[in-house]
C-alpha cells in the first residue's frame, strides 16, 4: 500500500474516530437533556424555589450543552483541518514521490500522529463534556431531591399547623358552646328569677289592690319626702300636724300623728330646759352660755 493510501485511510480513521466522539457526546447530550426534562418534571412538582433552581440547573445544562456544540464544531474544523492538511501532503507525496519518497513517509507518519493526537484530544473531550453532563445531572438530581425534600417538609409543616388551627377552632368553638350552655343556663335561672319576682310583685299587687284604700301600703319615697320636710323647723310642725288630721290613708296619718308627737316632745323638752335656765342658773352663766350658743350658730354661717 503506498503513502498517500496510508494518509488517506489515517484521515479516513481520525475521521471515524471524530465521528464515534461525536456519537458519544451526542448520547451523553441527550442523556444529558433527558436528565434535564427529568428533573424538570420533579421541579414542576416543586415549590416557586425549586422552580427557580430548576431554571437555573437548566440555564447551566443549556451553556453544557452549547459548550458541548462548541467542542464539536472545533472537532469537526480540526477533522477538516486533517483531511485538508492530508490531502495537501498526498498531492505533495505524489508530485514529489521520486524525489523526496523519505520526506513524504515521514510527513504522512506526522500527519497521522498529529491526527491520532487530535483524535484523542477530541476523544478526551467528549469524555470531559460526558463527565460534565454526568456531573450536572448528579448535582441537578440532588437539587431536585432537596427541592422535594424542602418542599415534603414545608407541606408536613403547613399540615401540623392545619391540625393545629383545627384542634384550636375545635378548642374555641368547645369553649363557644360551653360559654353559649353556661349563658342559656344564666337566662334560664336569670328568667326563672324574673318570673319568680314577678309572681311575688303580682302576689304583692294583689295583696294591695286586694286591701282597702284607708290601709293601702305607702311607697318609701312618700316617706322620705315625708321625714325631710317633717325635720324642718317650724315648717315640720306643720307638715305633721297636716299629715295626723288630713290624709284619708291610716298608714301616712299614723306616721304624721307619729311626726307631731316628736315635735311636741322636742317642745316640752326645749321648755323645760328654758324654764331649767331661768329659774336655776345665774344670769352671768346664763349669758355665757347664750354667748356660747351664739358663737355656734354664727360658725356656721358661710360667707
Amino acid at each position: 500500500m503506498s503513502d498517500p493510501e496510508n494518509v488517506k485511510n489515517a484521515a479516513q480513521e481520525a475521521a471515524d474516530a471524530a465521528e464515534a466522539a461525536k456519537a458519544v457526546a451526542a448520547a451523553k447530550i441527550a442523556e444529558a437533556e433527558a436528565a434535564q426534562k427529568a428533573v424538570e418534571e420533579a421541579q414542576a412538582l416543586a415549590d416557586a424555589e425549586a422552580k427557580r433552581l430548576a431554571e437555573e440547573e437548566a440555564a447551566r445544562a443549556a451553556a453544557e450543552k452549547k459548550a458541548a456544540e462548541e467542542a464539536r464544531k472545533a472537532e469537526e474544523a480540526a477533522r477538516k483541518k486533517a483531511e485538508d492538511e492530508a490531502k495537501a501532503a498526498a498531492k505533495k507525496a505524489e508530485q514529489e514521490a521520486k524525489a523526496a519518497e523519505k520526506k513524504a513517509a515521514e510527513e504522512a507518519k506526522a500527519a497521522e500522529k498529529r491526527a491520532a493526537e487530535e483524535a484523542k484530544a477530541a476523544e478526551e473531550a467528549a469524555k470531559a463534556e460526558a463527565k460534565a453532563a454526568e456531573k450536572a445531572q448528579a448535582e441537578a438530581e440532588a437539587e431536585a431531591a432537596a427541592a422535594a425534600k424542602a418542599a415534603e417538609a414545608e407541606v408536613a409543616a403547613a399540615a401540623k399547623q392545619a391540625e393545629i388551627e383545627r384542634k384550636k377552632a375545635e378548642a374555641e368553638a368547645a369553649a363557644a358552646a360551653k360559654k353559649a350552655e353556661a349563658d342559656a343556663k344564666k337566662a334560664e335561672k336569670a328568667a326563672k328569677k324574673k318570673e319568680k319576682l314577678e309572681k311575688k310583685l303580682a302576689a304583692q299587687q294583689a295583696l294591695i289592690d286586694q286591701c282597702p284604700k284607708v290601709y293601702k301600703p305607702v311607697s318609701t319615697s312618700k316617706f322620705f319626702w315625708y321625714g325631710l320636710f317633717g325635720v324642718l323647723p317650724v315648717i315640720g310642725l306643720i307638715v305633721s300636724i297636716f299629715l295626723s288630721l288630713l290624709p284619708v290613708n291610716k298608714n301616712v296619718k299614723n306616721y304624721g300623728r307619729a311626726m307631731l308627737a316628736v315635735h311636741i316632745v322636742f317642745i316640752i323638752v326645749l321648755l323645760a330646759l328654758a324654764i331649767f335656765l331661768r329659774f336655776y342658773i345665774d344670769e352671768d352663766r346664763l349669758d355665757d352660755i347664750l354667748d356660747a350658743l351664739k358663737k355656734i350658730v354664727t360658725s356656721f354661717k358661710i360667707g
